[in-house]
């Protein structure tokens, strides 16, 4: 059995978080365990069942405009004693250059994992793109939710199969059947009657695309209720 160290912010009920643990409850144990090195002293929403199901959680301060040595020399620490993981799979983007270079430095293979596209230029994206910018010189494999989300954060890199891949964030989707009798049970619950319902499961954000949902119910012209 080997253990993989997965680095994120915090183990919230996130869309990467929740997508780490779908395949974290899928995969068989007794071979391969996540451990998870996060930027957040509280407990996250997530932190009992990672211990149930045999994962350990680390923990490292955020990265910040003043601690970046510290932050180096955390992760290089960690990676001396512990030996533990050979792979090392890194969700956060800003500081993935630093964590993933030091787990390359302790000969870890490293995996890039980009959960988003682009936003809009602003001095805050800026920033975020300079510091991502050398991950792609660094990592030895690319993951993204995405096509768009893979060039954006990792140029003509990815899309090479060798070192590659497109994971989309997927669920079960036999824990979201049901038959038409209980789907109109549900819809008469919450108030919806006869109306046809289009749910859609994300923040309000840019990115989550809102836009492509309100024309795509102008175009379709029915009687819709949007639930976000």
């Amino acid at each position: 059995m080997f253990r993989v160290l997965q680095v994120i912010g915090a183990m919230d009920r996130g869309g990467a978080e929740t997508l780490i643990m779908n395949l974290y409850r899928s995969i068989d144990r007794s071979e391969i365990q996540f451990d998870f090195m996060v930027h957040e002293e509280r407990i996250c929403d997530y932190d009992e069942e990672i211990r149930k199901l045999g994962g350990r959680i680390y923990r490292v301060p955020r990265l910040s405009g003043f601690n970046t040595l510290a932050y180096k020399k955390a992760f290089r620490a960690f990676f001396a004693e512990h030996a533990e993981h050979p792979v090392v799979h890194g969700h956060i983007g800003s500081g993935a250059a630093l964590y993933l270079g030091e787990a390359k430095r302790a000969g870890r293979y490293t995996i890039a994992h980009s959960h988003n596209r682009n936003f809009p230029l602003s001095p805050a994206e800026l920033a975020f793109r300079a510091l991502s910018f050398p991950t792609r010189y660094i990592a030895d494999y690319f993951l993204a939710a995405s096509p768009d989300a893979g060039r954006d954060r990792f140029g003509k890199r990815f899309g090479d199969p060798r070192r590659s891949a497109v994971l989309k964030n997927g669920i079960k989707l036999d824990q979201y059947t049901c038959d038409p009798a209980s789907h109109e049970r549900a819809k008469e619950a919450l108030g919806y009657g006869d109306l046809s319902v289009i749910g859609h499961v994300g923040r309000l954000d840019a990115q989550k695309n809102h836009s492509f949902l309100l024309e795509t119910m102008a175009q379709l012209n029915l009687d819709l209720s949007l639930v976000v």
